[in-house]
């Protein structure tokens, strides 16, 4: 999508929202966002420690006065200053809906979301990560697909065809945290077709009363990739090798065939959830992944700590992460305890605390600090402030290629 598109959507929800809803029946809304990352450090590339990025959201909705049919139509603009590799126009959505009776369908560019831990979703496949957005892989790129939805007393059934890959975004050599160069370095696949080979995923899950379960299998390009280093292919990382492309180093991604068969469970005790997801993945290197995990809800916090505090909820979280590959692996998470603590006013302003650690149980020095604060300034304005800090002192540790790039980050928002 060309970014004028994204202006002109963009501009045209900004003042002209009500005419537009009443023409076409649509709803019109979105956002713009000023972020601003400050890093502690230079990068291991000399790269600067001033981040700043505008971001354009725009969105129209539609919906049918029967409201068996919608389509969303959400394009992503982001300008950034230091990093050419993070600016990105990107199609989130582009997605036509129909439900009725027991059959839904869903065509076009989607989004879709599986998983119930909140460290790390490993069975979350179908669409791919957005690493120069976000640090922890939450945001992901908009994915073309079919989906077709059937539901039965006996659970729901999807399943899928993405007829089209999308590469995994990194930062330029300018850039920071994802990889820095590997955007300038063109990808490989294993697939003859490259990015048309074209995926299958089936998912079934079904709720057992405070149990909820959800099997699933894909099998086609890996949303992960392997990296080629100097036109050798590397299925699993050595100790003490780093992923940064140089003068004498070249490095790409290289995306393989993979089939993953996942588990998601989540069952409830009283104010307690026991959480799992699983799976196997059938590729170039074989492996196994499991996280387990406990939250646990308190309300009416007056009753513990003895101060006014009327609607306040507090969660907490405890999860284990599990890679059979162990420190071979290019992921950050192998054998790793996550804890973390969310604490919501629900007050007007719908202000938001969370503050999260990864903690590696085999390298005692190696964890991952973040913390997250979020709230309203009027009704239509919002800030929020996050930081990361990257722990590593061996150069065997996966993280020790981030340890220069601890940061903050402050944002501002404008809604429509």
């Amino acid at each position: 999508m060309k970014p004028s598109h994204s202006v002109v959507l963009f501009i045209c929800l900004l003042f002209n929202q009500q005419a537009y809803a009443f023409l076409f029946g649509a709803e019109l809304r979105g956002n713009i966002t000023l972020e601003h990352r400050q890093f502690f450090h230079e990068g291991s590339l000399n790269q600067g420690t001033a981040q700043s990025s505008l971001i354009l959201n725009p969105e129209l909705y539609f919906k049918s006065d029967d409201g068996n049919t919608s389509f969303t139509y959400e394009p992503r603009n982001r300008f950034d200053r230091l990093d050419d590799g993070r600016n990105q126009m990107d199609l989130r959505q582009g997605l036509f809906q129909y439900h009725k009776n027991n059959f839904g369908t869903r065509v076009g560019v989607g989004q879709t979301f599986w998983g119930v831990m909140e460290s790390v979703n490993i069975v979350d496949v179908i669409n791919q990560t957005d690493a120069v957005d976000t640090f922890d892989g939450s945001e992901k790129l908009g994915q073309p697909m079919l989906n077709i939805i059937i539901d039965s007393e006996y659970g729901t059934l999807d399943s899928y065809y993405l007829p089209y890959f999308r590469e995994r975004s990194f930062a330029g050599y300018q850039g920071r945290l994802a990889f820095p160069g590997l955007a300038n370095q063109g990808a490989n696949f294993e697939s003859g077709l490259d990015e048309y080979k074209g995926d299958f995923a089936f998912r079934f899950s079904q709720i057992y009363g405070a149990w909820d379960l959800a099997l699933s299998v894909f099998h086609g390009t890996s949303r992960e990739p392997y990296y080629t280093i100097n036109g050798k292919l590397m299925t699993s990382r050595q100790p003490g090798e780093s992923i940064i492309p140089s003068k004498a180093i070249n490095i790409a991604p290289f995306y393989a065939q993979m089939t993953q068969y996942g588990v998601e469970s989540q069952y409830a005790i009283g104010d307690w959830l026991l959480k799992l997801e699983a799976v196997y993945r059938k590729c170039k290197a074989d492996h196994t992944a499991v996280t387990l995990g406990t939250e646990y809800q308190l309300y009416g916090l007056e009753e513990y700590i003895g101060l006014e505090l009327d609607g306040h909820e507090l969660t907490v979280y405890g999860e284990y992460l599990y890679d059979s590959r162990g420190d071979r692996a290019f992921t950050l998470f192998q054998n790793d305890i996550f804890l973390g603590l969310n604490w919501n006013l629900h007050d007007f302003r719908n202000t938001e605390f969370q503050i999260g650690l990864f903690q590696d149980t085999t390298d005692i020095e190696s964890r991952i600090w973040q913390l997250e604060v979020s709230s309203r300034i009027i009704t239509d304005w919002k800030w929020s402030l996050s930081g990361h800090i990257f722990d590593s002192q061996s150069p065997d540790d996966a993280l020790y290629r981030l340890r220069e790039d601890d940061f903050v980050q402050f944002g501002i928002s404008y809604f429509l």
